[in-house]
């Protein structure tokens, strides 16, 4: 599900933390910061069926310390990732080095990064 027609009735592009093309109806970005999220995220979740995401913000949610989605290293759109302040796990999937349109990834106050890079931006 990735595009609006797949919603009958509900027109989600305009939610506040939803950014759509607005001329094929894909939703390009997600903006699910401060959202009260709590609990981990099912890798068979709709959110990694949005095939043209390139922006996704998940900061200061509560994942947990779960561990990041490896599925996440399939949105090969992606330019923009914020797990900031989410207390998701140590671990970084491999995965998500696929992702080489991204031009910034913030894993900033999650547990147990001081011996990772913690802001990533690229030019």
């Amino acid at each position: 599900m990735s595009r609006i027609a797949d919603l009958p009735g509900i027109d989600c592009c305009s939610w506040e933390c939803v950014r759509c093309d607005r001329y094929t109806g894909y939703v390009r970005g997600l903006d699910l910061s401060s959202s009260c999220l709590f609990g981990s995220i099912n890798s068979s979740s709709s959110l990694f069926r949005l095939g043209h995401l390139q922006y996704l913000n998940l900061a200061f949610n509560d994942f947990n310390y779960s561990e990041i989605p490896a599925v996440l290293g399939n949105h090969s759109r992606l330019t923009y990732l914020n797990l900031s302040s989410s207390f998701f796990s140590s671990q970084i999937p491999q995965e998500i080095s696929k992702l080489f349109k991204l031009a910034k990834l913030d894993l900033s106050f999650n547990l147990d990064y001081s011996h990772q890079a913690r802001i990533v931006e690229t030019q």
